[in-house]
């Protein structure tokens, strides 16, 4: 009994140590998500489709024809005034492909011209074909961003062979 007892407080804490860290997540003006269930404000939105989702009814599905996810899109000014160093995306991808190479980019334009361009390859966090797995990756973001300067998330199908359902993007930015 003692110890159903204190199984049980246990497990209470806990949850409510995760629900502490998920509202301070959201009340995070640096942190955006996006379970593709509501579009607006997030890019183009042709990729958005409908079916067995990591969560909720709607992903993006980029393959051959869209090698471009469903992605993030945003002014820096609108993100925060002062300078940003750093960004980690979690984002849940599903593939059969497990040496897809599909990869996370942040990418920084100026006036429609990339000023900075990174990517890291989701083929490692691929555990099982045909699951659902969480990829994540950090970029270092330079230190010249100007306020109109657009910054985005977003997946690409880097050879376009591939099939790969996108869904829960996550975008963390540190200052």
């Amino acid at each position: 009994m003692k110890r159903t007892l204190f199984l049980l407080f246990t497990l209470a804490l806990f949850a409510s140590c995760v629900n502490e860290q998920k509202k301070e997540m959201e009340n995070n003006d640096l942190y955006f998500f996006n379970d593709f269930e509501c579009v607006r404000g997030w890019g183009d939105a042709n990729t958005i489709t409908s079916g067995v989702a990591h969560s909720g009814k709607y992903f993006s599905k980029i393959d051959s024809v869209k090698q471009f996810s469903y992605g993030f899109k945003l002014e820096k000014k609108s993100i925060l005034d002062t300078l940003l160093n750093k960004v980690a995306v979690s984002i849940w991808v599903l593939t059969k492909d497990i040496k897809t190479k599909a990869c996370i980019v942040a990418q920084i334009t100026r006036n429609d011209s990339s000023i900075y361009w990174q990517k890291s390859e989701i083929k490692n966090f691929i555990a099982q074909p045909l699951e659902w797995d969480n990829a994540k990756a950090e970029f270092i973001l330079p230190k010249d961003i100007k306020p109109k300067d657009k910054i985005l998330i977003y997946v690409w199908n880097a050879d376009g062979k591939s099939e790969v359902d996108v869904d829960d993007l996550e975008v963390q930015f540190y200052k």
